[in-house]
């Protein structure tokens, strides 16, 4: 009997010792990493991308050359005729 009354005060200790480690403790991990992630996010968004006063910036980039239509072959120009306007003539 008394091993039975020890297991089942253990199990309501766990989980009451689970329940307030999800309340409290779980709750402030996660704002400490949002407040970090921000922080992180804040510093390398706005401090490199912001330039310092009377500093000029060029971004180049790369050219492609354009390729010479080598293989598609001759342009032949057509004009179109009307089956229709032969029969009437």
């Amino acid at each position: 009997m008394d091993i039975i009354f020890g297991i089942i005060i253990f199990f309501v200790l766990l989980y009451y010792l689970i329940k307030l480690f999800f309340r409290y403790v779980v709750p402030w991990l996660l704002r400490r990493y949002v407040k970090k992630q921000q922080e992180k996010f804040g510093q390398n968004a706005w401090n490199e991308n912001k330039p310092r006063e009377g500093e000029v910036k060029i971004k180049r980039t790369a050219r492609t050359k354009q390729k010479d239509d080598v293989g598609f072959g001759e342009y032949i120009d057509f004009e179109d005729v009307d089956d229709n306007d032969k029969q009437k003539k």
